[in-house]
Parts: C-alpha cells; structure tokens; sequence
C-alpha cells in the first residue's frame, strides 16, 4: 500500500517521504504527508493505479464507510500526482443499495469504463475509472 498517498484520513499525521521500487521502472520517491489510521473500518477499496507517462502500476486500499475523495492534492483519500487531475476530482460514496461515483466538477472529466462520467452513477467491483493520464481499477467486495 502507498501509505504516503493512500491512508484514510484518521489518525496522526506526519511528514516524510517514501521511497517505492516498481519491477522495470527503478525506483519512484513521493514526499509528503505521511498519514497512520488508528484503525481500518469500513469497506475496502482495492485501487490499481496505472500512469501512462510513467508505466508504473501501484496498488492502494482506501476503507471506505461514507465516502472517499481522489484528487491532486491533501487532503483527498487518494493523491494522484498528474496534472490533469483536478485537485478535487471525484467521490465515491456508500450508500445502503451499493456504491456511487461522481466527478467534482473537474477541468478534464472523468470516465468510467470508457464512457464520460455525468452526475452520480453505480461504480461496480472491476470498473476502469480514468482521470487525466491515469487509469483506477476499483475492486471491491460488497
């Protein structure tokens, strides 16, 4: 898990910096706000993030109970360092009939199993979320 960018939001925060290794792609340094979850409680989210320009997959699992959000910048669940991710980009929420996901009003649109996301709609366990230059594959168990 990339705890520098995928941590749930509770917890003590900290600065520091991580420093991954992906095979055939050397090494990969993120710096930022390290954060540490008290404790894991809600639904998890597997998220295979995949970055064109760089060709790195990394893995991350958010827990979600009522919504996570996936931007450019803190304090978004999920970090994503592209610059054509909107620093608020989407949510994905939890509500008693399954999950919804819903762009924030982003400049460059977000698409979900290669159609063009418009208000809130179902997201279902293996769908292809593509914001800027990167893909999400979210899996889940509901």
């Amino acid at each position: 898990m990339d705890m520098a960018q995928s941590a749930p939001a509770a917890g003590p925060a900290a600065q520091g910096t991580v420093r991954m290794t992906a095979p055939g792609a050397g090494s990969v340094t993120q710096t930022g706000t390290v954060r540490f979850a008290e404790e894991n409680t809600g639904l998890p989210l597997h998220i295979t993030e995949r970055r064109d320009a760089a060709g790195v997959n990394m893995e991350h699992t958010l827990y979600l109970d009522k919504a996570v959000g996936i931007g450019r910048v803190l304090p978004n669940d999920l970090v994503i360092d592209d610059q054509f991710v909107s620093s608020n980009h989407l949510r994905i929420t939890r509500e008693t009939d399954g999950l919804y996901i819903a762009d924030l009003n982003s400049s460059n649109g977000t698409r979900v199993n290669g159609e063009r996301l418009t208000g809130i709609q179902p997201l279902r366990s293996g769908d292809i979320v593509v914001i800027g230059l990167t893909s999400l594959k979210i899996t889940f168990d509901a």
